[in-house]
């Protein structure tokens, strides 16, 4: 079953979580289901290995990327929300060509 959320201006965000662990971290990546499988710029392709997974809401991804030892965040609605959750800070983020992405680390 498909769960999503909406975005502020009521749109429909799906988004995927993959989760990596080994002895010493937990890594998650949140990426907005539409980007994967593109080429975002000119060598830098959203690759389902890495970037895809398991469909959930954004703001249940979110949860998982906060609790985890290191995320990786990509997609404007996904960054957005992150900003606003206190996930990330606006300083942190990055572009590839048009689309934000951020890479969080837990202190």
């Amino acid at each position: 079953m498909r769960r999503r959320s909406t975005n502020k201006d009521n749109s429909v965000v799906t988004v995927l979580v993959n989760r990596f662990t080994s002895e010493e971290a937990t890594y998650v990546v949140v990426c907005e289901e539409a980007l994967v499988n593109k080429e975002l710029e000119k060598g830098f392709f959203v690759d389902p290995r890495y970037f895809g997974g398991i469909q959930t809401d954004l703001d249940n991804a979110l949860i998982t990327a906060k609790e985890a030892d290191y995320a990786t965040l990509l997609g404007n609605r996904v960054v957005e929300r992150a900003i606003s959750l206190g996930i990330c800070s606006p300083l942190s983020i990055r572009r590839i060509g048009k689309i934000m992405y951020a890479e969080v680390a837990r202190v």
